[in-house]
């Protein structure tokens, strides 16, 4: 899950966080005796925070983290509840304690899967939508002018036929297209919907697109055109064919060393490109790493978080962004620089080689402490054979003082290079 949290909080405010949630996950798992779901009302209600941090920040985070252990009990003891029922219960529940809230924080903490009614229809397997999708998604497609032939959902721009639906995410849908050339693409589409998606929304995306093109990578996924229609930004991209890192990951675990290391390889070639164009990725991890169908070569993908070095107003002051296991310790306390991108990718090395994510706890405010605080077990003492001083690499990578590691992408780029040849 990416995080965009408004706040930094001190490790002492993340530690009282997690053990609240700790004993809320222990009520929850009395439910088989009680069979009634719990409420965590009275927990923040009675929540008490002895650090310096701004209370009202940390019962906000404390919500956030509480909902996710809730909806976690809820979906694995299937206790149903619509999305409009949880919301009116929570904002009755709390409103003793909060007043104002960011309830839009909802969907994207939860997911629509964490809810008994499903607001987006189902499709078939190549993601095109089938006869007797709910109204909502025929809503969700409004801004798509008609389609003119059998066979499209709609059209988009002066030149893209789309015809089917490649993924939904909360912030909008990737379309496959047909352009006027017939050939295939991919056109990926952010919607305005309301306590959702808001102008902030669509310049995030309109800097994600104006990011990737400026990039000439051969590890950097090209963007063909970036276009608005009915308010709706789009951008157009090659088909990608292959499958991402997280789902080698998942399929197969810890890979080859020699494969491992090529990866590797390649993501810091196209962030040594990235960062020559003054731009830091943020957003590291298995799932924006794209390998390709045969070759198995190296697309970075998402550039939604991108900083722009020379861009001093694209974040918020105090604002937190990223995927938490993949975070460096100073971008946690809303500092980024260019070895923020290379400690995320020394996270991703360990778990290439090692299957497993050496920061990564059941809760938020548990892995935020570990990537600040905790020390993993290096690779040599999980018993893991490796080349010579690649553990003493991906040591240097994820170590948390930045200036111990590598000194830039294309330093790592040549020292994994070297490892890979035997001595």
């Amino acid at each position: 899950m990416t995080v965009r949290s408004q706040f930094q909080l001190s490790s002492d405010a993340l530690r009282e966080i997690y053990d609240v949630c700790e004993e809320f996950e222990n009520i929850w798992k009395k439910f088989n005796k009680t069979k009634s779901a719990p409420s965590f009302g009275n927990l923040v209600d009675g929540f008490r925070s002895n650090s310096n941090d701004d209370i009202s920040q940390v019962r906000q985070e404390l919500v956030r983290e509480l909902m996710n252990v809730d909806l976690e009990y809820r979906r694995k003891n299937r206790v149903a509840i619509s999305q409009s029922s949880y919301l009116t219960m929570l904002k009755a529940d709390l409103k003793p304690v909060i007043e104002l809230y960011d309830w839009s924080v909802l969907e994207t903490v939860a997911g629509k899967d964490a809810f008994a009614t499903e607001e987006i229809g189902s499709g078939d397997s190549n993601g095109v939508p089938v006869s007797g999708e709910s109204e909502s998604v025929d809503n969700s497609l409004s801004f798509l002018d008609p389609p003119m032939k059998a066979g499209e959902i709609g059209r988009i721009g002066t030149d893209f036929r789309l015809t089917g639906i490649l993924g939904r995410g909360g912030m909008g849908t990737v379309f496959l297209a047909e352009d006027n050339l017939d050939r295939k693409v991919a056109v990926k589409v952010i919607h305005l919907r309301s306590g959702v998606i808001d102008a902030e929304g669509q310049r995030r995306f309109l800097r994600e697109a104006k990011a990737m093109a400026a990039i000439e990578s051969q590890h950097v996924v090209p963007v063909y055109q970036v276009g608005q229609q009915n308010g709706n930004t789009f951008l157009v991209m090659p088909v990608l064919k292959g499958e991402t890192l997280r789902e080698r990951l998942d399929r197969d675990g810890a890979l080859p060393q020699d494969e491992a290391i090529r990866i590797a390889v390649e993501v810091a070639q196209g962030l040594s490109d990235a960062h020559a164009k003054g731009q830091i990725h943020r957003d590291i991890k298995p799932e924006n790493i794209w390998l390709e169908n045969g070759t198995g070569k190296v697309k970075l993908l998402d550039f939604g978080l991108v900083k722009i070095e020379t861009d001093t107003l694209n974040t918020r002051q105090g604002t937190i962004l990223g995927t938490p296991q993949y975070m460096a310790p100073e971008q946690i306390d809303g500092n980024v620089e260019r070895g923020s991108d290379l400690f995320s990718l020394g996270v991703v090395l360990y778990e290439m080689l090692s299957g497993l994510s050496p920061f990564k706890r059941p809760r938020l405010a548990a892995t935020l402490l570990a990537v600040k605080e905790c020390d993993c077990d290096s690779l040599m003492e999980k018993g893991i054979q490796l080349v010579p001083n690649l553990a003493n690499l991906v040591d240097s990578l994820i170590s948390k003082v930045p200036s111990s590691r590598p000194k830039s992408a294309i330093d790592l780029v040549e020292s994994l290079k070297a490892l890979d040849q035997p001595e």
